[in-house]
């Protein structure tokens, strides 16, 4: 099955006009909603331990059980894409200067 959700969040988050220079100057901020504040910090502190990013399943609630279903997310691979785009920007904006 092919990663759609990382390929659309991947695109979205490239979409958005300014966003590469404002991350790199620190003018950006993460907010996330309710408990995703804890994931976040769970997902980070599993990077640091792994040194990468592990995968995202989603498993759906069927009665009083939670049942895996055939989609994830590899997030090493969108953090890979969002990298190379970052050295892309970085490789045009030196080529315009």
């Amino acid at each position: 099955m092919r990663d759609w959700v990382a390929e659309l969040t991947l695109k979205t988050v490239e979409s958005i006009p300014g966003l590469l220079g404002a991350v790199q100057t620190g003018k950006v901020t993460y907010v996330p909603p309710g408990l995703a504040t804890a994931a976040t910090v769970v997902a980070s502190a599993l990077h640091g331990l792994a040194g990468h990013f592990l995968p995202i399943f989603w498993q759906v609630k069927i009665g009083n059980d939670y049942e895996p279903i055939n989609a994830s997310c590899d997030v090493q691979a969108v953090r890979e894409q969002a990298r190379a785009g970052r050295n892309f920007g970085r490789a045009v904006q030196a080529a315009r200067a």
